[in-house]
């Protein structure tokens, strides 16, 4: 792992995007929702990386990113159990977050 996580039963979900680039307003309107925020707020750690500065280049190629925006839901080692890409709204978004945390819980 790049870098470490607190040890127990971690789930973790990182989004990558360049905030440099124009975002288009509906995405971020996803994330806004409060439905959203809460189930991922309560179910994960939230890491949001700009994948073209700092350490975002590298943790990009570790996760294989190449497009944005990527959500990567990871277990507590930080290996990838499921990947998303580009634009979900508030009901796929939670359908999707819900099977990332079924898989992970199935893990145990």
């Amino acid at each position: 792992m790049l870098f470490p996580l607190p040890e127990g039963p971690i789930k973790a979900t990182y989004s990558f995007r360049n905030i440099e680039r124009l975002i288009p307003f509906n995405t971020l309107i996803t994330f806004q929702n409060k439905k959203v925020g809460d189930f991922f707020n309560n179910n994960f750690i939230n890491i949001s990386i700009d994948a073209e500065k700092g350490i975002g280049p590298q943790v990009s190629r570790y996760f294989g990113v190449n497009a944005y925006p990527t959500l990567v839901f990871t277990d507590a080692a930080g290996k990838p159990v499921m990947y998303a890409l580009g634009y979900m709204g508030t009901k796929d978004i939670l359908k999707f977050a819900q099977a990332a945390l079924d898989k992970l819980n199935s893990q145990k």
